[in-house]
């Protein structure tokens, strides 16, 4: 019988990435894991446990608080348009601040590695990237919490999509445009007339969301980043900060090559409120195995 792109991937990792002891859910959990549906963050094991797992949600982010210039530095937007009048400077003036505000403090995101699948193919294993686990994992002695996709994103869009427009996808990799910071502003003046300053820079982030909150420099692009982003509809309604409730997208628990013995207790008793499997990666002969954590 001739196997589909899908199957040979699975076998190929299989044979050369993931040894798994046996378990009947091994065909299923390989699968899930494999696909384009699962996505994987890495954190601190003080992280995992203290916060994340205990309280059993994910904590969005803002942008000043990334360790990327391009995200976290202040940005500077110009702006043109016709029929501007004096007063309109001073709105202008305010929009363009509040773009900056919006950008890098009232929109939130959340960050997670994938597969790279190209037509089926199984390119590379999102939570086998040793510096991600390094960078992110506490230099193997984290943690890597598998949610899905797709449950993720309807868990979002159901629970802000009041308050919050709801964008996701992968991150494009690119040099930035160094004859511009951002974007600039493209105004005219009977708009400015009927619209507020947040409406204004609301509406400018929004139309202008790819480019500002989905590129990153080709240095990051081993990181093979999907992101999720909520933009606020209006500024009266932002709420800081922001959790998803972990049990409604979680998938299991996958545990770095260094992860300490000493917190074997807690992390079993964690994952059993979540009713979560637990996995460790053990790094041998040059290449992982991912093998079943018992509470032995």
């Amino acid at each position: 019988m001739r196997c589909s792109p899908l199957n040979r991937a699975l076998a190929l990792l299989w044979r050369k990435i993931l040894k798994l002891q046996y378990s009947n859910n091994y065909d299923e959990y390989i699968k899930f894991i494999s696909s384009d549906d699962a996505l994987f963050h890495f954190t601190r094991k003080d992280t995992a446990l203290e916060l994340i797992l205990f309280n059993r949600t994910l904590r969005f982010g803002e942008f000043s608080g990334t360790n990327d210039p391009q995200e976290y530095k202040s940005k500077s937007t110009g702006a043109i348009g016709w029929g501007w009048e004096d007063y309109h400077d001073q709105k202008i003036e305010e929009a363009t601040l509040l773009i900056d505000k919006i950008l890098r403090e009232k929109s939130k995101f959340m960050s997670f590695c994938q597969n790279d699948i190209v037509v089926d193919n199984l390119q590379s294993h999102g939570v086998l990237k040793s510096r991600m686990w390094a960078q992110y994992g506490e230099n193997h002695r984290g943690v890597c919490i598998v949610v899905s996709k797709a449950k993720l994103i309807e868990q979002l869009t159901t629970e802000f999509e009041l308050n919050y427009r709801l964008d996701y996808g992968n991150i494009r990799y690119e040099e930035p445009d160094l004859s511009r910071n951002i974007p600039c502003l493209d105004i005219d003046g009977p708009e400015l007339d009927n619209l507020t300053s947040s409406d204004v820079a609301i509406n400018f982030v929004t139309n202008h969301i790819d480019e500002l909150l989905f590129t990153k420099q080709p240095d990051y692009k081993d990181e093979a980043e999907f992101r999720l982003v909520l933009t606020p509809k209006s500024l009266e309604h932002v709420s800081v900060p922001i959790y998803v409730d972990l049990l409604q997208c979680v998938h299991s628990i996958i545990l770095g090559d260094a992860f300490p013995k000493v917190y074997k207790p807690t992390i079993f008793q964690l994952a059993q409120e979540l009713k979560i499997p637990v996995k460790k990666l053990h790094w041998e002969h040059h290449a992982y195995i991912l093998l079943n954590w018992d509470k032995s």
